[in-house]
């Protein structure tokens, strides 16, 4: 592909202090071991389905982010590193933590056109997200009857954007019979937490 391995940038980060963020294209294992996560959490085949036609790579500084990147960008990258020097490149879909890939929100969103395991919330759920909250049956508009209990899946809100990731707490075959009190999904990462880090 005429891409080098290993892809170096300095960032400033204020105040002339410099840090160095590698960037590399992934191996095969490790691409295998991102891709087949994908596929555990949302479904068989998504992986590859939002991988196409991109490069997975790999910034390493203070943490271990892995990023999507399109072919031309790697590129383009290449031939202006030095000159202009990237803290991020492509979209962020997750971190690498002790070689576990933990699927971002910016991720997700990518997945979504391909999993069935979404659920939608309406305007008062998506409030309670936001706010980091687990979503009780009166707050979720649609719960797929294919859904298992301890299933990772999508939250989306009514104009269906993707605003966290959650965990099922009760089979979709069982929702319709549910109370509406009762907590059918755990919110793991929702977009909120951003601003609720302060970051």
């Amino acid at each position: 592909m005429g891409l080098k391995d290993s892809l170096s940038a300095n960032c400033e980060k204020g105040e002339g202090e410099v840090a160095t963020i590698e960037f590399r294209i992934v191996p095969t294992d490790q691409k295998e071991l991102i891709l087949s996560r994908l596929d555990e959490v949302l479904g068989e085949g998504v992986g590859h389905k939002v991988t196409r036609n991109m490069e997975i790579v790999v910034a390493t500084g203070k943490r271990t982010e892995v990023f999507l990147v399109p072919r031309m960008v790697l590129d383009i990258f290449m031939k202006t590193q030095g000159i202009h020097n990237p803290y991020c490149l492509g979209m962020h879909v997750g971190d690498l933590i002790h070689d576990e890939f933990l699927l971002g929100i910016e991720g997700a969103t990518l997945c979504a056109p391909y999993t069935t395991r979404k659920a939608k919330v309406s305007d008062k759920g998506e409030q309670a997200v936001l706010y980091g909250r687990d979503i009780e049956c009166a707050f979720i508009k649609d719960f797929p009857s294919a859904i298992h209990r301890g299933e990772k899946l999508l939250v989306l809100n009514v104009f269906d954007e993707t605003i966290a990731i959650g965990k099922a707490l009760v089979d979709g075959v069982e929702f319709s019979t549910l109370p509406k009190e009762k907590v059918a999904v755990e919110n793991i990462l929702d977009r909120g937490w951003y601003l609720r880090k302060g970051t």
